[in-house]
């Protein structure tokens, strides 16, 4: 079935510097002229498109321009081949999008629609086309014809009529109409009638059978040509564009969970787990004043502490602390996490660096059934600062290492990093970096393991060992924490 959308994705992480936006155009040949379509944000300078006003049964192109940098990569071509059928399209809400089989006029249509094994949505036509004209004419003093005042014609004005027979199709076309913007036409070569986007007016909905307990409709509106709409085009039923990046905050996630762009965008993905609506992201910012625990996320989840003294934890404002008054402490802090998968993010900083013997270690934490059972990724800063990072198992309180990397990183008082930590089935893969700078493009350290598989809590634990010199306490600061699936 055609549909008029195709799919992009792009990568820039071999392009210099590190892209974070890009232009998406289209044009009729590789090397243009380029119409440009949007705006996109890059995630790890991956980014994707839909475009869901491509015209049919024409070769395009699409040419990407990144930022910062002015890397251009062009893809092409691409061709939507029709299939003889009616489309009738939301371009910001293409999961509505409907195919309606072709009849060349309203008669054809009603004997197709009314034939128990028609489709359920047929095209019965279009109405008289009109091109309005915008001219004004002022009488003028002691003169014989009035002066005119004129501009171009109106493009287009005129009216589609439809056919439903099922009470399902009759709500998909509800749906369609909903939304109350814009839609695309697209319509046979054999109507000699453009790919145009139509402003529709008042939706009429009319009985086609007497006996009104049947479920035929026909549907008329009129409709008038506009430019192409602007605005967050809304991929998936499952989260809307605006909310996709929680549910999968890399295409590598996306991926992972068997998702893809095409699916979103034809509204068939389904969310994490198989739900049909997508798992509520963990996030806190810790902008609270907390004193003696963490309180409650951003998005709702409730951390609990343990380890130290209950006034060694605090959420100061703009991050939670954990307050180290000695050494040879641990000191946890997690909250629930629906699914086994995840992806946990957390900003880190120490007010130290070990002086003459011991070391500080901030970690991140996943499926914790206790303090006793989970997986972690941790950080050892060591004396002078130089930082290794490891993935670690925790069974019965014995700890694993599983693997481990000198990062060539040295840690200053205060300065902020990011760890990553991502647990998907027996995999375990970390990664970290100065949170000022770029993100490596890979994980630095990938581990398997199958001990634990059950979903169970996420969050950041700090311990410091014995031997340091430096005034007490020791505080850790722990910021933008997030899980995702």
């Amino acid at each position: 079935m055609a549909d008029g959308i195709v799919y992009l994705t792009v990568d820039f992480t071999a392009a210099p510097g590190t892209q974070t936006t890009a232009t998406v155009e289209r044009g009729a040949s590789a090397t243009g002229p380029w119409t440009l379509l949007d705006t996109v944000d890059l995630l790890s300078q991956m980014g994707s498109y839909y475009d869901t006003t491509a015209p049919l049964d024409v070769a395009i192109w699409y040419r990407w321009t990144g930022s910062p940098g002015g890397t251009q990569i062009v893809q092409g071509p691409f061709t939507e081949a029709s299939t003889g059928t009616v489309l009738v399209k939301d371009p910001l809400r293409p999961w509505a999008n409907l195919e309606f089989e072709f009849c060349p006029n309203a008669s054809q249509a009603l004997d197709a629609v009314c034939n128990p094994g028609a489709p359920f949505l047929v095209w019965a036509g279009l109405g008289n086309k009109t091109y309005r004209a915008d001219a004004n004419l002022f009488d003028v003093y002691n003169a014989r014809v009035p002066a005119d005042i004129y501009g171009v014609r109106k493009r287009l004005d005129g009216s589609m009529k439809l056919f439903s027979k099922s009470l399902a199709a009759k709500d998909s076309v509800e749906t369609l109409f909903a939304g109350g913007g814009p839609l695309q036409l697209q319509l046979p070569a054999v109507y000699g009638f453009p790919d145009v986007i139509v402003q529709p007016g008042d939706l009429v909905e009319e009985y086609l059978a007497v006996d009104q307990r049947k479920p035929h409709r026909v549907w008329e509106a009129p409709f008038t040509a506009v430019d192409r709409p602007t605005g967050p085009q809304q991929g998936t039923v499952c989260a809307n564009w605006c909310a996709v990046q929680s549910v999968w905050p890399t295409f590598a996630d996306m991926t992972a969970s068997g998702a893809t762009w095409g699916e979103i965008a034809a509204g068939t993905a389904t969310c994490p787990g198989g739900a049909t609506s997508p798992v509520v992201p963990f996030r806190d910012t810790f902008t609270r004043v907390v004193a003696g625990g963490w309180g409650t996320a951003d998005t709702g989840q409730v951390w609990t502490t343990t380890g130290g003294a209950g006034a060694n934890y605090s959420v100061n404002g703009t991050r939670g602390v954990q307050s180290h008054g000695a050494a040879g402490v641990t000191m946890t802090s997690l909250a629930p996490w629906p699914t086994a998968d995840v992806t946990v993010t957390c900003d880190w900083a120490i007010d130290a660096v070990p002086l003459t013997g011991g070391q500080f270690f901030p970690f991140v934490v996943a499926r914790a059934l206790s303090t006793a059972d989970f997986y972690m990724a941790r950080c050892q800063v060591a004396v002078g600062g130089a930082i290794t990072l490891a993935v670690r198992k925790r069974i019965a309180n014995a700890e694993t290492q599983l693997a481990f990397l000198a990062t060539g990183l040295v840690y200053v008082a205060n300065a902020i990093y990011t760890m990553r930590f991502r647990v998907d089935g027996t995999n375990l893969m970390a990664k970290v970096w100065l949170t000022s700078g770029a993100e490596p493009a890979g994980w630095m350290v990938t581990a398997s393991d199958p001990d634990l598989t059950l979903p169970a809590n996420v969050g950041v634990r700090s311990t410091t060992t014995a031997g340091f010199t430096n005034p007490l306490p020791i505080n850790f600061f722990f910021d933008n924490f997030q899980a995702t699936v």
